[in-house]
């Protein structure tokens, strides 16, 4: 089947809506929109009702139907979907991938009021209930290698290295690992000994995120700041996310900005999000190796304890994480992340969890 020659006659959202909502009553099948504003539509059957509840709500979820030798697959990409008229509908999807025996062709009629045109697609990855909810979606992921900045050079040595050092090693075989993934990268630095303020990372990263979705709708834009941990207590790794709203102390006593919060909810839900995608990842592809010690609130941080959350999350636009990638105090830990392998390792299983995230455009004002 063909869609691109599609008969396409665009339809009233509020109609489309109704029309699901009759068509799913009493039949086990799933359908939904998402909200109006996306002119995004999700059918989902079988085994992808719990994909279905991850992507309802998400502001610009592209999402399609496509027609493969497996039947038709769910996938997610950008740019935006448009709603039209074709054949699309009449095919469904069981547990197993394949049509749906007992998928009744809706009639003639409503096979000509109702499809789904697809946006256009590069490198999808159309295998079935397995495809990730953040596969294929084009997105913009920050890379800050935190140290140094005016609050803490991260210059102390332990076991033969630095902290400033490893963040910046392990930030650029990210950059090409997400970059081999299909996503786009800045970098807050252009050196390993260049000084940025926390503060001014989350503004450079926001503007790099409103000037990135301004050009490419439907996309997502999303930070990582790389650290590593000196705690006596501490073995392992640890993702952290803004908890909490925070209010910046400064670092000189004179700044402007003193006193500003955030911060906002929306970005706090989906940085949780993203830091469990991430932590899942490290986690599996780092078993074995470092323990793994969880997704914690900022407000857990040292900083975060007097602020309520780290300066580059408080003045975050986008979904933002901290990782303590390993305890550099510990003499294994160390060792594995001085080398050219751990520090691939490292990224490998950061880059998992970035590109598995299937987060809401939040867009930086």
């Amino acid at each position: 089947m063909s869609y691109k020659n599609c008969n396409i006659k665009p339809l009233a959202i509020q109609d489309l809506k109704s029309h699901f909502v009759a068509e799913s009553r009493g039949d086990g099948r799933t359908a939904a929109l998402t909200e109006p504003e996306t002119e995004a539509i999700l059918l989902i059957s079988g085994s992808y009702a719990a994909l279905m509840k991850k992507i309802i709500g998400f502001a610009a979820a592209a999402v399609f139907v496509i027609a493969g030798s497996a039947g038709v697959v769910l996938h997610r990409r950008c740019p935006l979907i448009s709603l039209a008229v074709g054949e699309a509908l009449r095919d469904g999807l069981a547990d197993n991938g394949q049509p749906a025996s007992d998928w009744q062709p809706l009639s003639e009629s409503q096979s000509s009021e109702l499809a789904v045109q697809l946006a256009p697609y590069r490198n999808a990855r159309l295998t079935g209930p397995e495809v990730s909810a953040g596969a294929g979606r084009k997105r913009l992921i920050c890379i800050d290698p935190g140290h140094p900045s005016l609050f803490s050079r991260g210059d102390k040595p332990l076991n033969g290295t630095t902290e400033a050092h490893i963040n910046w090693l392990v930030a650029l075989r990210l950059r090409d690992v997400l970059k081999a993934g299909g996503a786009d990268v800045m970098m807050t630095k252009s050196l390993e000994e260049e000084l940025v303020d926390n503060r001014d990372r989350a503004v450079m990263i926001n503007k790099a995120a409103a000037d990135y979705l301004a050009e490419n709708p439907g996309a997502a834009a999303l930070a990582v700041h790389l650290h590593c941990d000196d705690s006596p207590d501490q073995k392992g790794f640890a993702v952290y996310y803004p908890d909490r709203e925070g209010k910046y102390a400064g670092v000189s006593g004179n700044e402007p900005d003193i006193g500003f919060v955030g911060p906002d909810e929306e970005i706090r839900r989906s940085s949780r999000c993203l830091a469990e995608a991430v932590e899942a990842g490290m986690k599996k592809r780092l078993k074995g190796r470092l323990n793994a010690l969880g997704v914690k609130g900022d407000s857990k941080t040292y900083v975060g304890g007097w602020q309520g959350a780290l300066t580059a999350s408080i003045f975050s636009k986008v979904p933002t994480i901290t990782i303590e990638m390993v305890t550099l105090n510990r003499i294994s830990e160390a060792e594995f992340i001085k080398t050219p392998r751990g520090q691939k390792r490292m990224a490998e299983a950061i880059a998992a969890g970035l590109l598995s995230y299937g987060p809401e455009n939040t867009r930086p004002e």
